[in-house]
């Protein structure tokens, strides 16, 4: 693309220029046009990375006030969890207590139960001496 130099070194401006179109001077011209026309098209090339620049902030703008919105959604959201869940154990509460009761009382009747049998079992031993006792005179 650019001028090759005695020492096969290219020059900054040359490097720059790479793959940009070069369009052919004449002889007795100088850079001057080669730099216009290098400096149009990379005008061209940089102008809508300018735009894109400009729109970016906006962006970056928009995106922080959506993070802002869903951030406090978030914690709204959270906060009226924790106030269910609180509601949820005060309406729970005396149903536990009930059913604590419940289960004591249970724990109590099956007690009885197991002295019944008990005592039902020791008076069939009982009885059955007794009989025994009688036949066997």
């Amino acid at each position: 693309m650019g001028r090759v130099r005695p020492d096969n070194k290219q020059s900054k401006m040359e490097k720059a220029a790479e793959g940009f179109e070069r369009v052919p001077t004449t002889e007795g011209k100088d850079d001057v046009e080669y730099l216009r026309t290098i400096i149009q098209q990379m005008t061209k090339t940089i102008a809508p990375l300018g735009k894109s620049m400009d729109f970016i902030s906006e962006d970056i703008e928009i995106m922080t006030k959506e993070y802002e919105n869903w951030r406090s959604r978030s914690q709204s959201a959270k906060s009226q969890l924790e106030e269910e869940l609180k509601k949820t154990d005060d309406i729970l509460q005396p149903l536990h207590d009930k059913l604590a009761e419940i289960e004591a009382q249970i724990q109590e009747q099956k007690e009885k139960i197991h002295n019944t049998k008990s005592r039902i079992f020791k008076n069939e031993g009982i009885i059955q001496g007794l009989l025994n006792s009688i036949i066997s005179k």
